[in-house]
């Protein structure tokens, strides 16, 4: 599982940046780990939830996360089997692997009743 902040790195990253931030760090970190630990790359599926971007700015970045980690999939023809994204508040994703059970619940103004 992952969380990152952003999609890439908007400039070079020197020693003391911390690269567990960014999408493209992770993602690869990933499905590398997966890998490395017996993984059958053709049997790979992924979930995709978050992106939320709570307020007006014209960089979302929700979304901007969201494109990249679909773009990351596809590329790698990982298949995305369930995926729910954006709105303003973000949420908790409880997640279960061996069993496959999942739990997203929505968190602040986005939370329904």
């Amino acid at each position: 599982m992952n969380h990152f902040v952003l999609p890439e790195s908007p400039t070079p990253l020197s020693e003391q940046d911390d690269p567990s931030r960014y999408g493209s760090y992770l993602m690869q970190r990933l499905v590398d780990g997966l890998l490395e630990a017996g993984a059958n790359p053709h049997r790979l599926e992924a979930m995709v939830f978050g992106g939320a971007s709570p307020g007006d700015s014209f960089y979302n970045v929700g979304a901007h996360n969201v494109a990249f980690a679909e773009g990351f999939l596809a590329d790698r023809g990982i298949e995305i089997v369930d995926s729910i994204c954006g709105g303003r508040s973000g949420c908790k994703v409880e997640y279960w692997p061996a069993s496959g059970k999942l739990i997203h619940t929505p968190l602040g103004q986005d939370r329904k009743a």
